[in-house]
């Protein structure tokens, strides 16, 4: 399989895991984007296919079927092409520029996650009929640390005239601007994949979000840290094992709001 090619099953893997997601079997909690990314590297002229990202991610933790001047937003989805990534720190600024407002993102964080690469992507939000209500630029950046996993951040603009965000999670203090941490439960499957009774019962009460579109079971646990500030929300978030636990996510957040 080409490279287009590839894009173009992930593409259509994403369309598919869009579509079957319901908001309200996750109670309050609103995915707003479905992402099944593969990585292929090059080392000393061998390639190898490397699974790097497999994520549903909670940017904003909203009330069920948020109202919107359109209609009842039930869903978001959006779809990120490596080729589109900006691998050099130094050309980040010229593609923060899509957004359409300023936003600072830091090269390295204190705990040693660097920065790997970013892009600005386009965020469809969609009604149960799966009818695009509206559209919003976000920035979703990401770090990598030795041991450590990877780390994305991610930054957007709620729609204009959508409802005001609910939030969940343990509140925290971030210099004064009031941040949500939280963890989840997540389980990756292929399409054809059917969920046990446990599974299907943990779905319900919202302990467990399911994506389909992958190429194997996969269950992990996402941790992140939300706020908004000046209309803008953030998010920063970890997809894969790691030590890290809300003060860590506390201080990450605060270097970012020092550089707004």
């Amino acid at each position: 399989m080409n490279g287009n090619e590839w894009e173009k099953s992930i593409h259509e893997a994403l369309k598919q895991t869009a579509n079957q997601v319901k908001i309200d079997e996750v109670k309050r909690e609103q995915m707003k984007y479905a992402i099944l990314r593969e990585c292929k590297e090059e080392k000393k002229m061998k390639k190898t296919w490397k699974k790097v990202v497999g994520i549903v991610a909670a940017l904003s933790v909203l009330c069920v079927g948020a109202a919107f001047a359109g209609g009842k937003i039930v869903g978001y989805r959006s779809s990120s092409y490596r080729d589109n990534d900006v691998r050099e720190y130094e050309e980040m600024p010229k593609e923060i520029r899509k957004l359409g407002y300023e936003v600072q993102i830091p090269e390295k964080f204190t705990n040693g996650y660097d920065f790997s690469e970013g892009q600005v992507i386009s965020v469809d939000a969609t009604d149960e009929a799966g009818n695009v209500l509206g559209s919003y630029p976000s920035l979703d950046v990401f770090y990598e640390k030795e041991g450590g996993g990877m780390i994305s951040v991610s930054i957007h603009k709620p729609l204009a005239g959508q409802d005001e965000e609910i939030v969940e999670g343990e509140k925290l203090d971030c210099d004064g601007v009031d941040a949500y941490y939280k963890e989840q439960e997540y389980l990756f499957v292929p399409p054809s994949y059917e969920l046990s009774k446990e599974e299907q019962a943990l779905e319900a009460s919202g302990e467990l979000m399911v994506s389909y579109g992958s190429n194997e079971v996969e269950r992990t646990r996402s941790k992140y840290i939300s706020w908004e500030e000046d209309g803008i929300s953030y998010l920063v978030m970890s997809m894969e094992e790691n030590n890290m636990g809300a003060q860590d996510f506390l201080q990450m957040a605060k270097e970012l709001r020092r550089m707004q």
